[in-house]
């Protein structure tokens, strides 16, 4: 009854709703990532046309370690989320967290050093091995950017989270534009990478006011025991969606062959910035604090309204298929013309993947993972025998066409599980309506827009008329829109800890 009455006193002048900043730090979040995606698809412009696609594909090679060597990390930086904010001994465990993470690049950094020629004779790409040892020089600041940028979002800074990213960006962007001009090529490319990491590193060390070295930590086995589930579900489905470019070289394509299939697959997953990032962890964040309070209708609305945002947004990216040889050639340069119909079918894999990242965000919010490892594992062992057995019949095509069976059987799977751990029903409507509707504006876009001019630059206006066509389609269809009122669920869920007239002590508030 008291708790009631609290909730029901009127707010001081001056003061805003938690309703209210949660949906001003969702647009903040929302604008932020369109932000990191202009500057992602400059950087990659100016990449492809600068280095080339032999450059180009050995930078992608390169950086497809640093890839999977920041799953690792960043398996134990997501549990950050989840578990921070429901601990009393919050800074102990943040700063156990950050020396875990150091420890792991330092570690993954000395044995990438050491491997670097033995990878790059295997991928009979000799140059690969200098690439290599620079990444491994970059993991340690990675690995603790991403530490930092984690323990952000646990402490509700959303603010200063979305900040972060375009400054990273856009001082990767200024470095690698520096030290390519200066004659260092795709070595000059990875070099800029230590610019937003250290970027990174600084804000959030000011910001959380967690230190890298203090004795104030938990134990390394607690560490563990939190996060191995959370670590290996991370780990798996990082690696099942990037293999494809490894297998790819591996089993025969020449480097200027990677570098156009790199170039499609950039293209493709720039489209998964939007929902990766902070409003990645802001939906882990918003779903775990539900899940801590026993609140399981809200977290289901929440993961409900998530799940039809991914479906809604995979079908604009299948609907943008008609004009991928027009995408490419505009974002990469004509060299990469050829590269359009694999970014046709990386579409359709991105589309799928989408939805496999909106379903491991509600397994890590639940904190049920470890079953589905297995599943997970079993299904990379399937996908390299089908790269070994038809990338040397089929090439790129192939690889692509085992990559979008791979990423529909991940998102059929973790979907399934997900559903299953929060007691929730799959919104076939959503499912059905924003494919109906992309097949109709992938059918009907090319003939509405066949009057305009075939210059690159006109690719864009037809890019927005399909865009407008599928979501009249959609509205045609009865499709509920996002508004911000279906929205609410998720967006109480994002600052319910900011305080209304003082700031709390410790900075990692206990749950209610």
């Amino acid at each position: 009854m008291e708790s009631s009455q609290s909730r029901a006193a009127p707010q001081p002048a001056g003061t805003r709703s938690p309703a209210a900043l949660a949906a001003v730090s969702g647009i903040w979040l929302t604008a932020s990532q369109v932000v990191v995606l202009g500057l992602g698809l400059v950087l990659m412009s100016y990449l492809a046309r600068r280095l080339g696609l032999v450059q180009y594909g050995l930078y992608a090679l390169a950086m497809l370690w640093l890839t999977w060597s920041s799953a690792l990390i960043s398996g134990y930086g997501m549990a950050a989320v989840r578990w921070v904010i429901g601990r009393p001994d919050g800074t102990g465990y943040a700063t156990a967290l950050l020396q875990t993470l150091g420890g792991l690049g330092l570690a993954l950094g000395a044995l990438l050093w050491a491997l670097a020629p033995c990878f790059a004779q295997a991928l009979s790409a000799p140059e690969l091995s200098g690439l290599l040892k620079i990444v491994a020089l970059l993991l340690p600041l990675n690995a603790i950017a991403m530490g930092y940028g984690s323990l952000l979002h646990a402490q509700g800074r959303f603010g200063v989270a979305a900040l972060r990213p375009p400054l990273a960006w856009a001082g990767q962007l200024l470095a690698a534009f520096a030290l390519i001009e200066s004659g260092h090529g795709a070595r000059g490319a990875l070099l800029a990478m230590a610019v937003p990491a250290l970027l990174q590193w600084a804000i959030g060390r000011q910001v959380t006011r967690i230190p890298l070295c203090s004795r104030q930590r938990v134990r390394w086995s607690e560490l563990w025991r939190q996060n191995r589930a959370l670590a290996g579900l991370q780990i798996t489905l990082q690696f099942s969606q990037t293999m494809d470019l490894l297998a790819l070289k591996y089993f025969g394509a020449s480097n200027s062959g990677v570098g156009l299939y790199v170039g499609a697959q950039n293209v493709a997953n720039a489209a998964i910035m939007i929902f990766s990032g902070p409003l990645h962890h802001t939906l882990v964040r918003a779903l775990s604090l539900h899940l801590l309070r026993r609140d399981h209708p809200a977290a289901q609305r929440s993961a409900t309204k998530a799940l039809r945002l991914t479906l809604i947004y995979g079908g604009v990216l299948l609907a943008q298929t008609p004009f991928s040889a027009g995408i490419t050639s505009l974002l990469l340069g004509p060299a990469f013309t050829p590269a359009g119909p694999l970014l046709a079918i990386l579409l359709a894999v991105v589309a799928c993947r989408l939805l496999a990242l909106c379903s491991h965000s509600l397994l890590i919010a639940h904190g049920q993972t470890l079953a589905i490892v297995p599943r997970l594992l079993l299904l990379m062992g399937l996908s390299v025998i089908g790269f070994a057995w038809l990338i040397p019949l089929g090439g790129s095509p192939a690889t692509a066409g085992v990559a979008l069976v791979l990423a529909l059987s991940l998102a059929t799977l973790t979907t399934r599980q997900a559903l299953r751990a929060l007691a929730m029903p799959f919104p076939w409507d959503t499912l059905a309506r924003s494919a109906g509707a992309a097949l109709l504006t992938a059918l009907l876009s090319p003939l509405l827009t066949h009057f305009l001019p075939g210059h690159l630059l006109w690719v864009i206006p037809k890019l927005i008329l399909a865009t407008a066509l599928y979501g009249a389609i959609l509205l045609a269809l009865r499709e509920p829109s996002p508004g911000l009122s279906q929205l609410k669920p998720l967006f109480c869920g994002l600052l319910p800890f900011l305080p209304r007239a003082a700031k709390p002590a410790h900075p990692f508030p206990p749950p209610p």
